[in-house]
């Protein structure tokens, strides 16, 4: 029997807990005005998960990143219909509910700190510590947010990683204000003509405070 509701009724991380908590095996389908969902859940267990667009089912995120950011819908309506043959599908996500709705928290969190900071060309940057539990978290990041990350500890601020990569002032600062939302660097705000120019000097002065 399927069951439907819509997350005014019961919030997403209850019913996967009520998934868990009875066993179910079978697909659990979320949709919202621009996306939809898919969450394959064998014994109560998430397993894998992916995310499309509504208009052209385009992929927009697989395995632990849909979950997480489903986790960060307001509305939607669900639909789960057991199915037994979850039980073949490949498993692509390791941990559990727990940990997913921990990353998802501290996404919004990052989130709404990086969109109270704004970045520009006379922003310091630097790579955000990974936490010890995220070590074996993959991130995608494109090959203009990859060429700003290879520079950030060697410029001293986001002028000079353009100067270094030839990247345009209008490409690179909402691609590092991405990045900082995402929790891959941290904005130190600006610098003045004094401050340490170098990685070491940086860490040093940084110890000394």
């Amino acid at each position: 029997m399927a069951l439907k509701g819509t997350f005014q009724d019961i919030s997403l991380k209850d019913l996967l807990i009520f998934c868990h908590i009875r066993s179910h095996s079978g697909i659990l389908l979320l949709i919202n005005d621009k996306k939809r969902a898919m969450i394959y859940i064998a014994n109560g267990t998430i397993i894998d998960a992916a995310m499309v667009c509504s208009c052209d089912r385009c992929v927009l995120a697989s395995g632990e990143e849909a979950v997480i950011e489903a986790f960060d819908w307001k509305q939607a309506q669900f639909m789960f219909r057991p199915d037994n043959t979850v039980h073949a599908h490949p498993v692509r996500i390791q941990h559990d509910l727990h940990w997913i709705e921990q990353e998802s928290k501290q996404r919004a969190a990052r989130t709404a700190c990086a969109q109270s900071t704004t970045i520009d060309l006379d922003t310091e940057l630097q790579l955000s510590p990974l936490p010890p539990e995220h070590t074996d978290t993959t991130v995608t990041v494109d090959l203009i947010q990859w060429r700003i990350l290879s520079q950030v500890e060697s410029c001293r601020n986001l002028r000079a990683v353009c100067q270094a990569t030839g990247i345009e002032p209008e490409i690179a600062i909402p691609a590092a204000t991405k990045l900082c939302r995402m929790g891959i660097i941290t904005s130190l705000g600006k610098i003045s003509s004094v401050r340490a120019s170098t990685p070491e000097q940086r860490y040093r002065q940084t110890a000394a405070a």
